[in-house]
């Protein structure tokens, strides 16, 4: 089965297969789990040409162009935002993070393939504890590069939590509900496979401030939402409607 993608001026068409590869980007493989990424529309010039090897020629130094490295990241990033449960696509995006030549990448690839391995049955515990103390030191030195915008907040300031699955933000609460952060948090790409927001109080910005998330990538994909008392057990979309109606309806009253 293919399954083809648009964004801008190209697609990328998606294949169960035995490879991961694309147009100038190099050939990509994680044990058992394999894609192949072949473009359907065609690219700009500049990322369909080949990057060439690094190596010095007379004092001239060729630089390897990343171009093309950047498309296969974007592209395998959108096809798995809408296949989160997908472990292989999950594999394929490591192995692609760690191939890139980026440090930044390198590091997030390694942490993915340290959780997915935390994920897997029969961990030895002694490969468990090994596992864990890379996730830790990985999240230690490259999370705030991981969270972007959002690590002004999880990181900085008192009382906000979060965890990661598989390289990517699953779950946040944060101890009070902030207009300034569900306005990062809403337009945050970091934020796309977000499973679970707890909000333990309304105060100080009130539920008003909960309208950005509406339009806020991860939405739909959000499993659990709780705002101080209201949600538990509930579908987030409902509870988010009818916090933002309660509202509405006490501004018309006034």
């Amino acid at each position: 089965m293919i399954r083809t993608f648009q964004r801008d001026d190209y697609a990328w068409s998606i294949s169960r297969s035995r490879s991961v590869s694309a147009v100038g980007v190099k050939k990509v493989r994680y044990g058992d789990c394999r894609r192949r990424f072949r473009v359907v529309n065609p690219l700009p010039s500049e990322l369909t040409t080949p990057a060439p090897s690094i190596h010095s020629h007379k004092g001239q130094t060729m630089l390897t162009a990343t171009a093309s490295r950047s498309a296969m990241l974007t592209g395998l990033e959108e096809v798995l935002v809408t296949s989160a449960d997908d472990v292989c696509m999950h594999k394929a995006y490591a192995s692609a993070l760690i191939a890139s030549c980026d440090p930044v990448n390198l590091a997030r690839g390694r942490f993915i393939e340290a959780q997915l391995k935390l994920e897997g049955v029969g961990v030895k515990p002694e490969e468990k504890k090994k596992l864990q103390g890379r996730e830790r030191k990985l999240l230690r030195d490259h999370g705030r590069s991981w969270l972007g915008a959002l690590a002004s907040f999880l990181l900085d300031r008192p009382g906000y939590r979060f965890t990661m699955a598989r390289g990517w933000l699953a779950s946040v609460e944060a101890p009070q509900l902030e207009a300034d952060f569900i306005a990062v948090l809403a337009r945050a790409p970091e934020a796309r496979l977000l499973r679970r927001l707890v909000i333990l109080q309304t105060e100080p910005a009130g539920v008003q401030a909960l309208a950005p998330l509406t339009d806020a990538s991860f939405i739909e994909g959000l499993r659990e939402l709780e705002v101080g008392e209201q949600g538990s057990g509930e579908v987030p979309g409902a509870v988010l409607a009818r916090l933002l109606g309660a509202a509405d309806g006490v501004h018309e009253g006034d």
